[in-house]
C-alpha cells in the first residue's frame, strides 16, 4: 500500500540492522530507492562501515543550519519522486539494546509536512543457535513491518507528526511487548548483554 514516498522509522541498535529495513522495503511495489539520515560526524569512520555511509544514499544530519535547510528540501524532493528515507527517530544508537526508546519528532514532521506515510519498523533479536546465548555472532535480526500511518491532512504539520510519533511508538512498544513476552519497562536497568 505504498504507491508512493514514505518515510520508515526503525530501533537502532547496530550498523547492521538498516539492511534489514531496506530489504522490507524492497518488497513494497514499485521501485523505490532507500536513502538513510546518518549523522554527520559518521561520515568519518574509516574502512568498510565508513565507504557505505559516505556512498550508500546517505543523508548528512548535521549541525550546521544551511545544511539542516538543505536537507529538508532534498528529503522533501525524494519524498516526492516516491521514495523513501530511512530515519531513526530515536536519534541515537545503543548498541544491542532491545526496548524502544522516545521518539523525537524529526521522522514524523518530514512525513507530516510532506503528506506521506510513515512505516514503522522495530527489528527483534533472537538467538540463531538456540541453547547457546545470544551475543553478537549468535544473532538474529526479525524485523515487524507495522501497517502505514498515514496524515490524515486536518491538522497543523506539528499536530499531525505528534500523533504520527505516538502511533509508530505504541505499535513499536506492542511488538516488543508480544515478541518479548512482558511489558516495557525503563526501571529495570536491564541490558540484553
Amino acid at each position: 500500500g505504498l504507491p508512493g514516498g514514505a518515510v520508515w522509522t526503525s530501533n537502532h541498535f547496530a550498523v547492521t540492522e538498516n539492511l534489514a529495513v531496506r530489504l522490507a522495503a524492497q518488497r513494497a511495489p514499485g521501485r523505490h530507492r532507500m536513502y538513510k539520515l546518518v549523522r554527520e560526524g559518521n561520515y568519518a569512520m574509516p574502512g568498510v562501515i565508513g565507504w557505505l555511509l559516505r556512498y550508500a544514499d546517505t543523508l548528512p544530519l548535521s549541525s550546521c543550519v544551511t545544511t539542516m535547510k538543505g536537507l529538508d528540501r532534498t528529503v522533501s524532493r525524494i519524498l516526492r519522486n516516491g521514495d523513501f528515507v530511512l530515519i531513526y527517530p530515536e536519534q541515537a544508537m545503543w548498541w544491542y539494546y532491545p526496548k524502544p526508546r522516545p521518539y523525537r519528532i524529526g521522522a514524523f514532521r518530514y512525513a507530516a509536512k510532506n503528506g506521506v506515510p510513515v512505516v514503522p519498523c522495530f527489528v527483534t533479536l533472537s538467538a540463531k543457535n538456540t541453547g547457546e546465548p545470544l551475543s553478537p555472532v549468535n544473532m538474529r535480526y526479525t524485523i515487524h513491518v507495522c501497517p502505514p500511518i498515514r496524515p490524515d491532512g486536518t491538522h497543523s504539520v506539528r499536530e499531525e507528526a505528534e500523533r504520527m510519533r505516538e502511533e509508530n511508538f505504541r505499535l513499536c512498544r506492542e511488538v516488543y511487548e508480544r515478541v518479548y513476552g512482558k511489558p516495557l519497562d525503563y526501571g529495570d536497568g536491564e541490558l540484553l548483554f
